[in-house]
């Protein structure tokens, strides 16, 4: 009697920590910022991209105006443990003519690494038309042997209305 009442009371324990855990684990999306949207992978880690439009000096605009605009995307991913790992972000610089045409002028990209675990290869940033282009590889890296690869692929577009998407 006195080993089930044992079992009980330590499965009873048991099941009350892993409640506690559960219940104080916070949920990236509660503090996502605007503009921003999370891809969960399949060994628990996630990735959040946000877009952001970069003010400019451009403050009265006409029909016949030409102005520039700029934006960023950035991707951070984060561990399964919510520890920031590598941030990329791709910045595009956009001349609208308003209501004629976009050209992409510039596409520059910025990288930091957080965790020593994760290398960078393959970048390869472009303007092309009315897009920035931003690519690469990072690869996470036990004993030499590469275990995790993700690839970025992103993009920032400008329409003729200097939108940026």
């Amino acid at each position: 009697m006195k080993k089930i009442l044992a079992f009980i009371s330590f499965t009873v324990l048991l099941l009350s920590f892993s409640l506690t855990a559960f219940a104080s684990t916070s949920l990236p999306e509660k503090s996502l910022p605007e503009n921003s949207e999370i891809t969960y992978l399949s060994n628990g880690s996630y990735i959040i991209t946000t877009f952001s439009v970069i003010p400019t000096d451009n403050s009265v605009q006409t029909a016949a105006t030409t102005y520039t605009k700029q934006g960023t995307k950035t991707i951070n991913c984060y561990s399964s443990d919510n520890e920031l790992e590598w941030e990329y972000t791709l910045t595009g610089t956009f001349t609208v003519n308003n209501g004629i045409s976009a050209t992409c002028t510039n596409a520059t990209h910025s990288k930091t690494i957080y965790s020593s675990k994760w290398s960078f290869s393959d970048e390869n940033t472009y303007a092309e038309n009315n897009v920035a282009h931003g690519k690469g590889v990072f690869k996470r890296k036990v004993l030499f042997i590469v275990v995790e690869k993700t690839n970025v692929d992103i993009s920032i577009t400008c329409d003729v209305y200097g939108n940026l998407s």
